[in-house]
């Protein structure tokens, strides 16, 4: 199932990326590293050094069964992503962790970020046993925190992290009941 936008004159699909595609992932992920650092925690000097294997296996993991991924695609490109992992330990209740929220800068503003979000709580809610999901948020993203809010997410809390760019950054620990 696909969720459709027309976005300045090109329409915006959200889906899974086909296996034979994940050359686009790596390009994708390695741009939102080099963009936006504060948001991911592995350094681009050590992601850009993964091997393309890696980043096939990355890929084949997150359409498994205890994770999936999620991209904004316009005609030709990948503009946005989305994930989400969880630990199914056959608990009654299971928390999912929502990561790697990225939309490419020259199509922000544009709710891609927003159909993103959607289509992965939606996925979410149709596993049975997962209750809440959380996420955490630079306290400098406000755009990004709005977004988080906008859909249902709350503060919980916040905690520091070093994140890609070698800095220490406040985080915000937001979480959400399904």
């Amino acid at each position: 199932m696909t969720d459709d936008k027309k976005q300045s004159g090109s329409r915006i699909i959200i889906d899974k990326l086909n296996f034979a595609e994940w050359q686009k992932f790596k390009e994708l992920r390695l741009r939102a590293i080099r963009e936006d650092p504060q948001a991911f925690i592995t350094p681009y000097a050590k992601e850009i050094q993964t091997t393309n294997e890696k980043w096939q296996e990355r890929l084949k993991n997150y359409q498994g069964e205890n994770a999936i991924m999620f991209f904004a695609k316009d005609d030709k490109n990948l503009v946005g992503m989305i994930g989400t992992y969880w630990n199914d330990k056959n608990d009654s209740e299971i928390t999912a962790h929502i990561f790697g929220v990225y939309v490419n800068k020259k199509y922000r503003g544009q709710k891609i970020g927003k159909a993103l979000m959607k289509k992965v709580l939606q996925y979410i809610r149709e596993r049975k046993n997962i209750h809440l999901v959380n996420l955490r948020v630079n306290v400098e993203d406000k755009a990004p925190f709005h977004l988080y809010e906008s859909v249902g997410f709350v503060e919980i809390g916040r905690t520091k992290i070093k994140t890609s760019d070698g800095t220490i950054h406040n985080k915000i620990l937001m979480e959400m009941r399904i």
